[in-house]
């Protein structure tokens, strides 16, 4: 099943992040535990708890993450410092891009991560 646009209708911070692909073509993330909200079109068909899915970027004109690795495990709030990543640096932003922003746990390293991703469109798959 799969979808696209509906991005405010997700929730993401209780998600588990696994990156697949990053490139300035495409990026896909594995997630676990996604959650939308009554709104979303997909809601009918599986509830608001989706264990999981892909999210697909396509077109990508930059993405930055924000990670906030654990010092220990991801059940403490204690962190190492700040770092960040540009997978993709500044690209003239194309006609019908838009910013999405993500976040949640990352697996590797195990982070908390805020993610902006600026792209032309994306699509919600369920696995």
């Amino acid at each position: 099943m799969k979808t696209a646009e509906y991005f405010d209708e997700i929730h993401f911070t209780e998600c588990d992040l696994s990156i697949r692909l990053i490139s300035k073509d495409e990026i896909v993330i594995d997630i676990d535990n996604l959650e939308i909200s009554k709104t979303h079109p997909l809601f009918a068909s599986v509830g608001n708890k989706i264990k999981k899915s892909l999210l697909k970027f396509y077109d990508i004109c930059s993405s930055e993450r924000e990670i906030f690795e654990y010092k220990k495990d991801r059940y403490t709030n204690d962190f190492k410092e700040k770092r960040v990543e540009k997978d993709v640096e500044e690209q003239s932003f194309k006609s019908g891009a838009n910013t999405y922003y993500i976040e949640g746990i990352l697996d590797e390293p195990e982070a908390w991560v805020e993610w902006t991703i600026k792209a032309n469109r994306f699509d919600l798959e369920i696995l």
